[in-house]
């Protein structure tokens, strides 16, 4: 009977280590596998990383472009003003009024263009419509972004 307990106990310490043994295989394979798709993942972040890289380069390039030729077409503009004053546009001095509708103007520069209305000073337009410009060409810049990052959808 004893004999029976120790063969017993035998065969279970046996497959106890058979079956430990065979864990210990399917686990390495797991790892290796798993390694694999890490890998394979890791390289394809890295390559999606590269590519919104390039793309954020060359729609921020594109927008640096359009910045500088903004400030190049402000400046003529700035350009064109001054010319066109020497030519006939005339400033009203502050506290000038002409009338009781212009007396609220008092303290402030007016000036009268070639066609003799009355306005803003155009150097501030000119900044209001430099200003506004930049924010039409920085949506513009996101909405290309987002247009050449952005997946289709299926």
């Amino acid at each position: 009977m004893i004999r029976l307990y120790i063969t017993a106990i035998i065969t279970a310490m046996l497959v106890s280590a058979a079956s430990y043994g065979l864990h210990c295989i399917s686990q390495a394979r797991l790892a290796n596998k798993h390694r694999a798709e890490i890998a394979a993942l890791s390289a394809a972040k890295d390559a999606a990383c590269m590519t919104a890289k390039a793309i954020t380069n060359e729609v921020s390039n594109a927008y640096q472009k359009e910045l500088t030729a903004l400030d190049v077409a402000a400046d003529d503009a700035g350009n064109l003003l001054d010319l066109l004053r020497g030519n006939g546009a005339s400033a009203i001095q502050p506290g000038v009024a002409a009338s009781g509708r212009d007396a609220g103007a008092a303290g402030k520069k007016l000036y009268f263009g070639n066609s003799g209305i009355l306005g803003p000073d155009p150097q501030k337009l000119i900044a209001i419509g430099k200003r506004a410009e930049k924010t039409r060409l920085q949506l513009l810049a996101c909405q290309q972004f987002v247009r050449k990052t952005q997946k289709p959808l299926k």
